[in-house]
């Protein structure tokens, strides 16, 4: 059973942690949807389309300013930021608590930053928001879930999602 992170570190570019990162905002993965009806159904069915998603962004909220925010904020070069977490379990039988590894990979298209405020003896609260290219989860070393938007891939606990898409687009023949 979850309960609560313990505490979480973000990495840039395969480089050492970034510092002064108060919050994660994670995306919200929904499929974009059309309306279907007609003959046959009753009303209307608002029907996901198989392994499309809408736009998915993430957000870091920053404690103070600090070289860590602007480097993320090229906008040259896509950025992979790598989000580990330490996860409080607890086993409900026996009681045992333990941690385990949440770990977010994103690569990114930074879109916008905000620099926050400035008032005497407090947090300046900057935030910067990404727009997801690619998002993986894995939960205690488990893939749970592959969005490549770039690849056409949406791998769901590690069923293809698009393997007959990608074919029947002619995409697997290049």
């Amino acid at each position: 059973q979850p309960e609560q992170t313990i505490l979480f570190n973000v990495f840039q570019n395969g480089g050492s942690a970034m510092l002064g990162i108060a919050k994660v905002e994670l995306p919200e993965v929904k499929f974009m949807t059309e309306t279907v009806s007609g003959a046959g159904i009753l009303g209307e069915i608002e029907m996901p389309t198989l392994g499309i998603p809408e736009r998915l962004s993430a957000k870091l909220n920053w404690e103070s300013i600090n070289p860590d925010v602007f480097d993320a904020f090229d906008m040259t070069k896509q950025q992979l930021l790598e989000c580990y977490a330490a996860v409080q379990v607890q086993d409900q039988k026996s009681g045992i608590v333990e941690s385990v590894q949440y770990k977010l990979v994103f690569l990114t298209a930074p879109k916008g930053i905000s620099l926050g405020g400035l008032e005497k003896s407090k947090k300046q609260d900057a935030d910067q928001e990404f727009e997801l290219l690619r998002l993986e989860v894995y939960y205690d070393d488990s893939e749970k879930l592959l969005i490549d938007k770039l690849n056409t891939i949406c791998r769901i606990n590690g069923t293809d999602q698009l393997a007959s898409v990608r074919i029947n687009a002619g995409l697997n023949a290049l």
